[in-house]
């Protein structure tokens, strides 16, 4: 064998194996790379939406509690004063202007002390009894302003949120009353629905307390698209409104990727709300996230490894092609007798010695490659063994032919030794695709040309043999 071949197999090898591992270290570092990206992004996102809607929640708060301190809503109210009321008409005036500067206002009423509507923009809801509705005992029982979680309302047809605040006299500091602002969660959807800047499968989600869905889903179809009629029940969930988180605010890691409501795996942070039991959930698909980006980075990568493999090994054949020609040539002679010898003794060696190393070799290399890919957590890291069985039976056939001789053996050489190391690269391929998931044609394209090459040369020296 020519000291360029020699050579030149060397180079590939060392330029095979160092490009292995360095790909293997590079994806699993740019793995790591990508997550802290993501999840400083949903963290980030999540942060930022939740100040939106404590913001807007506290605003109606505000509103409400300086509405509850005008005077003619608490004269409405007043039954021993010793002034004449204000017209009814002229308090629902004022209610209506507020209605008229805040689109998202849909009604303001005014319940006494025993829960009677007694003024209300809604003449219809005017004398009905909400003593038991809890905007009624909620307020009653603070001296802010309080916020009825998200409901569908029966009578009107809509989804609102409820804001009440107390009216008390403002010489005895007597309760009055009630002041109640519904407003419509429309405004709530506004704030969560602008997907600028979202990734393609990027959502917002605000849940209530019982995990449903406050603002409309990106991909759910109808015209509710969830809103208070689809449940979320996943692990996002769950750990923002345990029992462990009720007195925290504030954004949590990443959860590692799990299925989501559609049943995608996904990754997502959550905050807990400081002025509602409501939760923000910031959810972005694991393939957009890490698999895409990984699949593009893993391509370039291996474009890299195939261009610097060959032209490492150009080199070396270069520099082999110069030894030949500087200690070949004058000792061409004593390189055959010497190949000759080589074969002869590797002719002599039982079949099943070399059937004994190859199982050997096959064994230690799944444990290498695996080892690397952490394979023993994923069954399907043993889908290599067949391809190192086939390994195996190449081999034993690349030791066969040192039997015969002439092209015989030489095609047979060449034949079996390129089953062997197509077999030897599919391995670390197939344990990549494990993880990114399906790979192109470019990844398998030279290992399949090699093969086909490889049983053509072991086809040619049979055609040798039976000559």
């Amino acid at each position: 064998m020519k000291l360029s071949l020699i050579f030149m197999l060397s180079f590939l090898i060392s330029g095979l194996t160092g490009s292995l591992v360095l790909e293997i270290s590079s994806y699993k570092t740019m793995e790591n790379v990508l997550r802290e990206e993501v999840e400083h992004h949903l963290i980030s996102l999540t942060q930022s939406k939740v100040q939106v809607v404590d913001s807007f929640l506290e605003n109606q708060k505000k509103i409400l509690k300086i509405m509850s301190d005008i005077d003619s809503v608490e004269e409405a109210l007043e039954k021993d004063s010793p002034l004449p009321k204000p017209p009814i008409e002229e308090t629902i005036n004022e209610l209506n202007e507020l209605i008229e500067a805040n689109p998202f206002f849909y009604e303001i009423f005014i319940l006494d002390e025993n829960g009677i509507v007694v003024v209300s923009t809604n003449e219809d809801f005017v004398g009905e009894n909400r003593f038991s509705d809890e905007y009624f005992i909620g307020a009653k029982n603070t001296s802010g302003a309080y916020i009825k979680d998200a409901y569908y309302s029966e009578t009107t047809g809509g989804k609102f949120i409820a804001v009440s605040a107390p009216v008390f006299d403002d010489e005895t500091k007597e309760f009055l009353g009630v002041i109640v602002i519904r407003i419509s969660i429309d405004e709530l959807m506004q704030l969560m629905i602008d997907t600028k800047g979202l990734g393609e499968t990027e959502e917002i989600i605000l849940v209530n307390r019982e995990g449903f869905f406050l603002t409309p889903s990106r991909f759910l179809r109808g015209e509710n698209k969830g809103v208070l009629t689809q449940k979320i029940d996943n692990e996002n969930v769950e750990n923002c409104l345990s029992m462990e988180e009720k007195s925290m605010h504030g954004s949590h890691d990443v959860i590692a990727p799990f299925l989501d409501y559609r049943g995608e795996e996904v990754v997502s942070t959550h905050e807990r709300l400081k002025n509602m039991d409501w939760c923000l959930l910031v959810e972005l698909e694991e393939k957009e996230a890490i698999d895409t980006p990984l699949k593009s980075f893993l391509t370039i990568q291996i474009i890299v490894s195939l261009v610097f493999i060959i032209i490492f090994s150009l080199i070396g054949f270069v520099i082999g092609i110069f030894f030949d020609k500087k200690y070949l040539a004058r000792n061409k002679i004593t390189q055959e007798v010497k190949q000759k010898k080589i074969a002869n003794f590797l002719s002599k060696i039982k079949i099943r010695y070399f059937f004994l190393f190859g199982l050997i070799f096959a064994i230690g290399y799944f444990f290498l490659i695996t080892s690397f890919f952490q394979g023993w957590q994923n069954a399907k890291f043993f889908d290599a063994i067949p391809d190192l069985i086939f390994f195996i039976i190449a081999f034993v056939v690349l030791g066969y032919a040192f039997k015969f001789k002439n092209k015989a053996r030489r095609f047979l050489v060449w034949g079996a030794g390129l089953l062997c190391v197509t077999r030897l690269i599919e391995v670390p391929i197939q344990e990549y695709q494990v993880i990114v998931g399906t790979l192109g044609l470019i990844y398998w394209l030279p290992p399949f040309f090699l093969t086909f090459f490889g049983f053509l040369l072991v086809l040619s020296a049979f055609k040798e043999v039976v000559k």
